[in-house]
């Protein structure tokens, strides 16, 4: 049953992604509604797996792979969420890169190797903290970027005088920079608590630095640059966008790397 919801849930995240972004293509506002469905029913079958590792005594972030699916629960979640929130601007569009963002998490969970029950990886407590504070983190930093990269879009559209079908049915520009910033401004803080504590994580385990870090740094240095250069500097619009999808490219990396030093890639 498990594999069965699994799967389930990455083909509902795929069609909810393909509905969105046939919705900003041109479909009919039913596309919209039909692509919230699917997010909704990919997340609710996602929230089962995990709810039925946990009765397994499998921890959401026993091992890497299982805390990058869980990220994209999150993001999925956090999304759904602003949808009932913002409901005078929904945010149909940013759907058609956040469920393909959470399906590709939770395919990835799968080729990083999830843990099986009574076989979970010692992390120890320490280790733990890091790894939920990391899927926090780097979730919040992707709904960020999702936001950016509709901002990008429809900016582009913009110049190029072109009002297309995700100016007509996207969101204002000033509402999409101002969202992203509030989240890089709660996603922040979370990184920079899991980057702590994965040093010390290392530091208790007697390893030195290892390749994933200096990346993890620089997508902090990036994200740090990039809030504190819209106080004092102003920057908003298309420099921080930008800024945002450097961030995350770097610390997706630092991820990706570290699954395939997991899987012996």
């Amino acid at each position: 049953m498990e594999s069965f919801a699994l799967i389930a849930a990455v083909s509902a995240y795929a069609v909810a992604g393909a509905l969105s972004a046939a919705w900003l293509g041109g479909l009919a506002a039913g596309a919209a509604r039909a692509a919230r469905v699917a997010c909704g029913i990919a997340f609710l079958a996602q929230l089962y797996v995990i709810g039925a590792r946990g009765v397994a005594h499998v921890h959401p972030v026993s091992s890497v792979g299982d805390a990058i699916g869980f990220a994209g629960w999150l993001i999925a979640g956090a999304y759904l969420i602003a949808l009932v929130v913002r409901r005078a601007h929904p945010l149909d569009a940013v759907g058609a890169v956040v469920a393909p963002l959470a399906a590709v998490a939770l395919v990835t969970t799968r080729i990083a190797g999830a843990a099986a029950p009574g076989r979970e990886a010692d992390f120890g407590l320490l280790g733990r903290v890091h790894i939920s504070l990391a899927a926090l983190g780097v979730g919040l930093l992707a709904l960020a970027t999702a936001v950016a990269v509709v901002y990008l879009a429809e900016d582009r559209q913009l110049k190029r005088r072109r009002v297309g079908h995700l100016v007509r049915r996207g969101i204002a520009l000033e509402t999409l920079d101002a969202l992203a910033h509030r989240l890089v401004l709660v996603g922040f803080p979370v990184f920079t608590l899991a980057l702590l504590s994965g040093a010390a994580w290392l530091h208790r385990l007697g390893q030195g630095m290892r390749v994933e870090y200096p990346l993890a740094l620089i997508a902090w240095g990036l994200f740090g640059v990039l809030l504190l250069a819209r106080t004092t500097a102003g920057w908003r619009g298309r420099r921080a966008a930008l800024l945002t999808l450097g961030g995350f490219a770097s610390a997706a990396l630092a991820v990706g790397l570290y699954v395939m030093r997991g899987t012996g890639a």
